[in-house]
């Protein structure tokens, strides 16, 4: 069967088919970045002498999964597409997709091996005593009603509805500027954004990833979050891991439900720009490189970009795997979210009982907790841990280096190496050396914690 042949980096054939291996084995030899996949769906098994021609296992669904996963984190930051005439493996390119968005935003996330989220904990807990556990207001709001605030246009167009005293409001990022009420919680835990828009009572909802600019800026109590993306954090601050999602809107969110609110309604979550416009302006041509075509819940092309994708992805899973709360979308527009009921802000608002002094509330329990402990055992422990590991680095260069019971290799290399692994493989598989590819894997990962480790040393 003749079929087109897409123009990317990664080509994807689903079924193995030796005359496109070699039509395309020309194509495979111009550029290196260039890969051939065949996902073998009939269990024939095989490969071809080209060490970018490759063959991946999906004869089951499980194998399928899994081989879109791989291939997802393999081929991140290059082009790919999927070819399946008979479409007989439609559910490969969605899992690919997704996954390749995924790998995409975690790799960005930790492009500085951590150094600056640490960074910033470390910077923290050196020089704030006033801060207090977010996370210990585990259901002190008990079916009490969350807005989400997001800083999209149908946050304009609802906000005059907002009431303090039906539901709490939490609010970050772009929503801060345009709300037009004070929340009942604010937020950040944007490292780029630009000065906060705070407020006097509101307690704020940080991360150690904030940019600390706008950490001085805060005027209600501090509460922090550790972040779930980062354990070597989780583990500095002795808290539980907290899945806080892709955005601040979804951040906010996973919050309100460890607060115990229930229903949880979205205002603002539009999660795409309007005329390729973004909440904030967009002032340099590379924001707009980054954004990617999606599809409405009107059924309409919109421009987004990747972390929003993933966001509503998140709120849809999150929707159903919550069955026990209520989640309404107000945000009257955007992509939407699965499994979510849409109506408009004021019939949502329209059967909450309201009178309540949700702010007071807020206050009384705020204030009654602790302030959190500065850890400084274990930034002792994290400084010893780091110095040995930068000298097993070195050792490890010559012969296999043992890191068992180090907390910096335990937190922060291995996870990191999980990340990375899969772009130096592929990298490494195209590599002429005459070195067996495991020991070339070992020495690059030996580089790669000593770049990590000085980073983290100075």
């Amino acid at each position: 069967m003749s079929v087109e042949i897409p123009d990317a980096d990664w080509i994807c054939s689903i079924g193995i088919r030796p005359e496109l291996f070699e039509k395309l084995r020309p194509w495979l030899d111009e550029e290196t970045k260039r890969r051939l996949v065949f996902i073998d769906i009939e269990g024939e098994g095989g490969s071809f002498d080209h060490p970018q021609a490759q063959v991946y296992p999906g004869s089951t669904h499980g194998e399928l999964l899994e081989s879109a996963r791989k291939l997802g984190w393999k081929s991140v930051f290059c082009t790919a597409a999927v070819i399946d005439p008979l479409n007989l493996a439609p559910q490969f390119e969605k899992a690919l997709n997704e996954c390749r968005e995924a790998a995409h935003l975690l790799l960005s996330d930790w492009a500085d091996g951590g150094g600056s989220v640490l960074k910033h904990a470390f910077s923290h807990w050196n020089s704030i005593p006033d801060v207090r556990s977010a996370l210990a207001l585990k259901d002190k709001f008990q079916n009490v009603p969350a807005i989400i605030c997001g800083g999209g246009p149908s946050l304009k167009k609802n906000r005059h509805l907002l009431d303090r005293e039906k539901a709490l409001i939490f609010a970050g990022g772009a929503a801060l500027d345009q709300i037009g009420v004070e929340p009942h919680f604010a937020a950040s835990i944007d490292r780029e954004a630009p000065p906060l828009k705070t407020f006097w009572q509101a307690p704020f909802l940080y991360q150690s990833r904030m940019n600390p600019v706008n950490f001085s800026l805060l005027h209600g109590e501090k509460l922090y979050v550790p972040d779930g993306c980062y354990p070597a954090e989780v583990w500095l601050s002795g808290t539980d891991l907290f899945d806080g999602g892709w955005t601040v809107g979804t951040f906010l969110t996973s919050l309100a439900l460890h607060f115990g609110c229930d229903p949880i309604i979205f205002v603002g979550m539009d999660f795409c720009y309007e005329n390729e416009k973004k909440y904030a302006l967009l002032e340099h041509e590379s924001e707009r490189e980054m954004l990617v075509e999606a599809v409405s819940s009107s059924g309409m092309k919109v421009m987004t970009q990747r972390d929003w994708l993933m966001a509503a992805k998140w709120i849809s899973d999150l929707a159903t795997k919550r069955w026990d709360r209520t989640f309404i979308n107000a945000t009257e527009g955007g992509l939407g979210f699965s499994k979510v009921k849409e109506t408009s802000l004021q019939e949502a608002l329209a059967g909450l009982k309201g009178g309540a002094d949700l702010a007071g509330w807020v206050h009384a329990e705020t204030v009654s907790l602790n302030y959190m402990q500065v850890p400084l055992d274990k930034m002792r422990l994290w400084k010893k841990s780091l110095r040995r590991c930068l000298k097993l680095c070195e050792k490890g260069m010559k012969k296999p280096a043992n890191f068992d019971g180090e907390i910096v290799y335990q937190k922060l290399l291995f996870p990191l190496w999980q990340i990375w692994r899969p772009l130096f493989e592929r990298e490494l598989e195209v590599d002429s050396q005459p070195i067996p590819i495991e020991e070339k894997i070992r020495l690059n990962q030996m580089l790669f914690f000593q770049q990590v480790l000085n980073e983290q040393a100075n």
